[in-house]
């Protein structure tokens, strides 16, 4: 099975695939559009990709979400920078007076456990299914099921959301 970059798609070699011991990793040219530094050059390279995708600092804290996931989360005009994730999200449980990853049901929330597994092991985790009590705009339901992937970079993590529905491979809800 061939290595595949999680963020581009395009199949890895070489070194870059760690010699088939990892099926999704990040390739060299992911890795240093995003280590080219953080700025104004991280930004313009999660804006190239397709799907949403949020840069989560080690506090949870967003620094910055691509065009996509503003889309996705009807934050065009919205300053989403350094907001705790699940304000972004729109998470009912942010907006209890605990706050944002805070509260008990905290715990248990499949994003901040793949956010804070990467961070502690550097290991990226794919299409993990995750629910999101939402309580965002009137008409959308209040749970959202998704998949997502993490990866660490650096000091950060790339939150990558992968399909919205019922399973991956219902392409009628990928994002």
């Amino acid at each position: 099975m061939p290595t595949i970059c999680a963020w581009c798609a395009c199949e890895m070699s070489g070194a870059e695939a760690a010699n088939g011991l990892v099926s999704h990793g990040i390739c060299e040219s992911c890795r240093d559009n995003i280590f080219f530094q953080g700025g104004a050059r991280m930004q313009e390279y999660i804006d190239s990709l397709k799907l949403p995708v949020a840069v989560i600092n080690e506090q949870g804290f967003v620094q910055t979400i691509n065009t996509a996931a503003r889309r996705f989360l009807q934050k065009e005009t919205v300053p989403v920078e350094g907001l705790p994730g699940g304000v972004v999200f729109e998470c009912e449980y942010a907006r209890h007076p605990e706050g944002c990853g805070n509260t008990l049901h905290c715990s248990a929330c499949a994003i901040r456990r793949c956010v804070i597994y990467t961070f502690d092991t550097g290991e990226p985790q794919h299409q993990v299914p995750a629910t999101l009590r939402y309580c965002g705009k009137p008409g959308v339901p209040e749970e959202i099921i998704m998949y997502i992937s993490t990866e660490k970079v650096g000091e950060v993590v790339l939150l990558r959301i992968d399909w919205v529905g019922d399973a991956p491979d219902d392409a009628e809800h990928a994002v």
